[in-house]
C-alpha cells in the first residue's frame, strides 16, 4: 500500500503501469486482489476514499529505518474514470461428482490441491495438469519459475496419491480440448471434473475450452468446495463486507463454536 500510494499519490503516475510492473514481479500475484488493491489505493474502488502513505506510519513500522517527512503528497487528488463498471456475474450452482463415475481431473494454477475436492480416489482415471499461458508477457523469470516448480511438484504429489498417470498439457485452446477429448475415451471416463474457475486470465482460456468439450458431448463437472459455497456469496463489495461476514460463516462450516 506505501508502494502503491507514492507511486500514484506523490510520483503521480498512472495506476495500470504499476499493478501491472507488481503482477510482472510478484511470486503469489493474484490479477484480482492486485488489481482491485491498486484500484482502492487511488479512491476508484471506493469512490471519495483514498489511502495515503504517511511518513509517520512508515517510520513506525520500518523502527524508523526509513522516515521520509516532507516528502510524501500533502494533498491527494480524486481520481475518475470514465468507462462503466463492469457488471457483477451471478453466481451459478456448482456441479456434484456422482459416485462411482469415472472421471478425469482438470487442475489449473488456480486450485492444485485435488485432494480435497470430494472425489474418492478410485473414481479417478487420469490427471491432466493445464499450463496456462502468462497472462503478463515478459512477466520476470523468478515468478515464471516458482510456477513451474509449483506444477511441478504439484504432477509428482498427484501421481503418488492417486496412482495414475498426471499428464501436462499446453497449446491451443482447440487443441486441448481435441486431446482432452480422445484422453476421456481411452481412459473410459465419463466426464471431466475441474474446480469452479473465478473470473481472470485462468478463466479466459478455458471457458471457451470447456465449450468446444460440450459440443462433443463430454459431461463437465464444474465444483466447489463448502468454503467457497459458504464464502463466495459474500464477496460482492470488497474485503470489508466480506471481513463482517466470517465469524458467522465459520461457525456455519462447523469451524467455531
Amino acid at each position: 500500500m506505501w508502494f502503491a500510494s507514492i507511486w500514484v499519490h506523490t510520483l503521480r503516475l498512472p495506476w495500470q503501469l504499476g499493478a501491472d510492473f507488481f503482477m510482472r514481479h510478484l511470486l503469489d500475484g493474484d490479477p484480482a486482489s492486485n488489481t482491485l488493491s491498486w484500484r482502492w489505493v487511488c479512491g476508484l474502488q471506493t469512490q471519495g476514499k483514498v489511502y495515503q502513505a504517511t511518513a509517520d506510519n512508515i517510520e513506525r513500522f520500518t523502527n524508523g529505518h526509513y522516515a521520509p517527512h516532507g516528502l510524501l503528497a500533502k494533498d491527494v487528488p480524486l481520481l475518475s474514470e470514465s468507462f462503466t463498471n463492469h457488471p457483477p456475474i451471478p453466481l451459478t450452482r456448482p456441479d456434484q461428482h456422482i459416485s462411482g463415475e469415472k472421471t478425469v481431473l482438470l487442475i489449473t494454477e488456480e486450485d492444485l490441491y485435488p485432494e480435497d475436492w470430494g472425489i474418492p480416489r478410485s473414481d479417478v482415471a487420469g490427471i491432466v495438469l493445464l499450463e496456462t499461458a502468462e497472462a503478463y508477457p515478459g512477466i520476470a523469470a523468478f515468478p515464471v519459475t516458482w510456477k513451474h516448480t509449483a506444477l511441478e511438484e504439484t504432477a509428482n504429489r498427484l501421481a503418488a496419491e492417486f496412482q495414475c498417470s498426471v499428464l501436462n498439457f499446453q497449446g491451443s485452446e482447440k487443441s486441448i480440448s481435441a486431446r482432452l477429448h480422445t484422453l476421456l475415451r481411452e481412459y473410459g471416463a465419463l466426464s471431466l471434473s475441474m474446480m469452479t474457475p473465478p473470473v481472470g486470465p485462468t478463466f479466459s482460456v478455458i471457458d471457451p475450452l470447456l465449450s468446444e468439450l460440450a459440443k462433443e458431448g463430454d459431461a463437465l463437472r464444474k465444483i466447489r468446495r463448502s468454503w467457497d459455497e459458504a464464502f463466495w456469496p459474500h464477496a460482492t463489495h470488497g474485503f470489508f463486507k466480506l471481513k463482517e461476514r466470517i465469524p458467522s460463516v465459520l461457525k456455519q462450516l462447523l469451524l467455531i463454536p
